[in-house]
């Protein structure tokens, strides 16, 4: 029997949510955080102006600092009772007795240095800065693994000075088919559309233009170090010659490894990369691609991409909100129920392609 997720679940676990008083709560919670947040601004305005009065400017920045220190604090300690409250009651458990949450990372078998490496999905990084909202779920077809991360690296602005910058912020799941009718030997991955997108080839243009201007004012450089005497149309040519190479190189190394389907609407989700193209055809079926084009519609997560090898598939998606219960705005009961629906969204695709795919006992009931 497969394991599904229902609305009806997802309405129950509400319901039962609203009727332990968590919503409530988790509201006196919020009001009470607020209430703290509001008396420490009062006070470090009186003290504020108290330097302000005697003239000590540095104290003040030195306060406005501590300020955004202690707010940033009692946000994380609201978000993080609130998740400690949902470990604590089991409310997930009672969406799915299966499932298991935790506001850390520890449910999550990989690295993500280890998912990195094994799925080629995530942007290049220095540092991990978080790892949390980790979600384990053990079925008979198969075992799925989620957490949201967010990583960065150092980077120099025009005046050298070092600062970090954001190269991940996404929710990664690492799933297990258990039950596969033959293993993918070369990796599949599914990206996002960008190959013909306006935005990409404007991007591209751009590059193309800077490159054919560095280069010209080079042979410039050149030619007037080494007293060269050279017609400026054999210069222009030589700029044209080089601006034809760095295109013909572009698209060699940006369509090495992809692979063509004839299904137009699938290729407007994703861009298909195998080293295996009769591989990569026998794993994207009609119907298999009628499926991923369906799952992407319906979940409409952004930048959602895949990896399949093995018997493995790797998900990178970004989204607008991720499971941080904030003191100002965001309906709480909303979050919950969104972050309740991306779990089943995940489900049923994974339903869906283990029948059609990867089950190999649903294969052989429909061969006979």
């Amino acid at each position: 029997m497969q394991f599904q997720i229902t609305e009806k679940d997802i309405s129950n676990t509400i319901e039962i949510m609203e009727k332990k008083w968590f919503f409530n709560k988790a509201n006196q919670t919020k009001k009470k955080y607020r209430q703290i947040i509001i008396f420490w601004i009062i006070w470090f305005i009186i003290v504020g102006s108290v330097f302000l009065y005697i003239k000590q400017p540095a104290y003040i920045l030195l306060l406005v600092v501590v300020l955004i220190m202690y707010i940033w604090y009692f946000f994380s300690k609201f978000s993080n009772e609130l998740k400690n409250s949902l470990i604590e009651k089991e409310y997930i458990k009672l969406l799915k007795k299966e499932l298991n949450y935790s506001a850390w990372n520890d449910l999550f078998p990989l690295s993500v240095e280890e998912f990195y490496n094994q799925s080629d999905l995530l942007n290049s990084y220095e540092y991990v800065d978080s790892e949390e909202d980790s979600i384990s779920l053990k079925t008979n077809n198969f075992n799925l693994y989620w957490e949201e991360i967010k990583t960065s690296k150092r980077v120099e602005d025009s005046e050298w000075h070092r600062t970090k910058e954001i190269t991940n912020h996404a929710y990664i799941i690492f799933i297990k088919i258990l039950d596969h009718r033959f293993t993918i030997k070369n990796k599949i991955k599914l990206l996002p559309d960008i190959q013909n997108s306006i935005i990409k080839f404007f991007i591209a243009f751009i590059v193309w233009t800077i490159s054919s201007l560095i280069w010209y004012y080079i042979i410039q450089i050149i030619i007037e170090y080494k007293s060269i005497n050279i017609n400026e149309n054999i210069l222009y040519f030589i700029i044209f010659i080089l601006f034809i190479s760095w295109v013909f190189l572009y698209f060699y190394f940006s369509n090495k490894n992809r692979v063509k389907l004839e299904s137009k609407e699938f290729e407007k989700k994703f861009d298909v990369y195998s080293k295996d193209e009769i591989e990569a055809r026998r794993l994207l079926t009609p119907k298999m691609m009628e499926q991923l084009s369906d799952f992407a519609n319906k979940s409409k997560f952004r930048w959602l991409a895949l990896t399949f090898e093995q018997n493995k598939i790797y998900i990178k998606f970004d989204v607008n909100t991720f499971l941080e219960f904030s003191l100002f705005g965001k309906d709480m009961k909303m979050q919950i129920k969104n972050f309740f629906h991306q779990i089943k969204l995940i489900v049923d695709f994974l339903n869906r392609v283990n029948m059609e795919y990867f089950s190999e006992s649903e294969f052989l009931k429909k061969r006979k």
